[in-house]
């Protein structure tokens, strides 16, 4: 569980033959990503998230969706789902 302002890492590996562009979307708003990246095939890449920084009042959840495209290699689009968690830790 991340701290707030602090970056969340997933680690995400291109299981596929090929090398393959995913896109990246998260569905709050507290939570920022990139957009897209291509990723050579059998590589893991390191998907970084930020937790929220500010007075935002936690906990915070969400969903990071990792999506693919149809390609030469897998004629169907995949998407893989990951559960992200930011909370706020008082200092004392």
């Amino acid at each position: 569980m991340p701290r707030t302002g602090c970056n969340i890492t997933v680690p995400f590996k291109n299981m596929f033959l090929q090398t393959t562009a995913f896109s990246f979307q998260v569905n709050n708003l507290c939570f920022t990503i990139k957009g897209m990246d291509t990723i050579v095939s059998k590589m893991t890449e390191n998907i970084l998230s930020e937790a929220p920084a500010g007075d935002f009042p936690g906990p915070w959840f969400g969903k990071l969706i990792i999506s693919s495209q149809r390609s030469e290699g897998h004629p169907k689009p995949c998407s893989w789902v990951y559960y992200l968690k930011g909370v706020r830790f008082e200092s004392s």
